[in-house]
């Protein structure tokens, strides 16, 4: 019944607050009387007693209900931190498919990865923010730091070649200025310079239109390399 630390934490926190405001209002009336040290000695005494019993065990509780939260208790992690590091490392250790005849499940791992990624960074963040001082978070911090070392050491060079690659593939369906991809552009373009302009005395519209085809492609592919460059 792990929810009877919480309770028993809980109930103590209130006693310790309620007591705490009574003493302030009980000093402010009668701390200048030596028949009220006796009383002020007795709720210190318990104070005392509240920081060494309780503080310590709220603490270490407070990290594992962070750790244990879901979405549904407020938390960026679906179904708490172990989970979600499990899950994570377990994609990790796997490595991404690299299976030749389904490209498409190399970038869906990766972007599964991003998103774990990210939400880890965010969900670290306000732990730390919350119990980065204390000494009872520290294995959790670094349990989450492993898992973003892993996470950088293979997905990183996999991400930008995978995206390097989705560039060269993307179509205009795909928001690319070349229609049918770079592959498809370049081999286009280089097979028409290599060809030459047709320079048919019969035909002289042909070298024009010729011309204006290759300015078209170059105006792209310029426009694509600058797009390009800009992310890479």
């Amino acid at each position: 019944f792990p929810e009877r630390d919480n309770e028993w934490v809980d109930a103590r926190v209130k006693e310790q607050k309620l007591l705490v405001e009574w003493l302030e209002d009980f000093k402010s009336k009668f701390g200048g009387y030596k028949e009220a040290t006796s009383v002020v000695d007795v709720c210190y005494q318990a104070l005392d007693k509240y920081t060494a019993t309780v503080e310590p065990v709220r603490v270490k509780l407070a990290v594992q209900n962070a750790r244990n939260a879901r979405t549904a208790q407020g938390s960026v992690l679906e179904y708490g931190l172990s989970h979600h590091l499990e899950k994570m490392n377990t994609a990790l250790d796997k490595g991404v498919p690299g299976d030749p005849r389904f490209p498409e499940r190399d970038n869906e791992w990766v972007d599964a990865r991003v998103k774990e990624q990210k939400l880890l960074v965010e969900w670290l963040e306000d732990f730390k923010s919350k119990f980065g001082d204390y000494v009872e978070a520290a294995s959790t911090i670094e349990e989450c730091y492993q898992a973003l070392d892993k996470y950088q050491n293979q997905v990183e060079t996999v991400r930008v070649k995978l995206a390097v690659q989705n560039a060269r593939n993307a179509k205009a369906a795909q928001g690319s200025v070349l229609e049918y991809g770079l592959e498809y552009h370049l081999e286009k373009m280089n097979g028409a310079l290599d060809k030459g302009i047709p320079g048919d005395p019969r035909f002289p519209e042909r070298d024009n239109e010729w011309i204006d085809a290759r300015v078209k492609e170059q105006k792209l592919l310029v426009e694509w390399l600058e797009d390009f460059k800009s992310k890479f």
